[in-house]
């Protein structure tokens, strides 16, 4: 017996700036500004990198819900 498919939700891997913008279907610069709204950059970005890691990227959904373009 195989299973059905259930509704697949976003899998958590590293992402740039502007490929979770891409998911989310926003600008850079929109969704920068939802995270700073958040008060999630000082626990994000204790170093400076171009690609949020994968813990990162699961806070961010956990904050702004899933992506639609998953």
């Amino acid at each position: 017996m195989s299973e059905e498919p259930k509704n697949l939700k976003y899998v958590a891997k590293p992402e740039t700036i502007s490929s979770l913008a891409s998911l989310y279907g926003l600008s850079r610069t929109t969704l920068r500004n939802n995270i700073k709204k958040l008060q999630l950059l000082p626990v994000l970005r204790k170093e400076r990198r171009y690609i949020f890691t994968v813990k990162e990227v699961q806070l961010i959904i956990e904050h702004l819900g899933e992506p639609e373009k998953a």
